[in-house]
């Protein structure tokens, strides 16, 4: 969760790293829940080929 004072709430789910900062390019994060089932959050990037990358392994 972040602060996201445009977010009705001020609230947000988001992904971020070690430091706590949101990574780039994030779109959206779906939450989903079901009944008798866990939850699930679906994150969406926009992949600009510098930000996000596909790499060879």
């Amino acid at each position: 969760m972040i602060d996201a004072p445009a977010i009705p709430g001020g609230r947000a789910i988001a992904l971020c790293n070690e430091d706590g900062e949101m990574l780039p390019m994030q779109l959206r994060a779906v939450v989903e829940n079901a009944v008798g089932e866990f939850g699930t959050i679906t994150v969406t990037f926009s992949i600009d080929g510098e930000q996000v990358r596909f790499e060879q392994p």
